[in-house]
């Protein structure tokens, strides 16, 4: 028979993960807003468990990433920080 788990054994399926959009936008050094807009709109990978917003690090990096090489790509320099646009193009508003 097999037995529970002491609960100080328990590993939290949450650890490692950013909680709250305020984390996540600080993490990302975007506005809370445009955290919001960028999972949205863009498919940044941003989580809904039991009511909390999570995301990985790791995770926010590899999609920062290849969203930046992607706007390289389409011919826009960078992404500005801080700010809703990228380099003057309004994205949010861009289908």
């Amino acid at each position: 028979m097999m037995k529970a788990e002491e609960p100080s054994q328990q590993v939290d399926p949450c650890e490692g993960f950013i909680s709250g959009w305020a984390r996540i936008a600080k993490h990302l050094d975007v506005s809370i807003r445009t955290a919001q807009r960028w999972h949205a709109k863009l498919g940044m990978p941003v989580f809904q468990v039991e009511g909390k917003v999570l995301a990985h690090p790791s995770l926010l990096n590899i999609w920062i990433k290849a969203f930046s090489e992607a706007c390289k790509r389409r011919g826009i320099n960078h992404v500005t920080r801080r700010r809703d646009t990228l380099n003057g193009i309004d994205f949010h508003r861009a289908s």
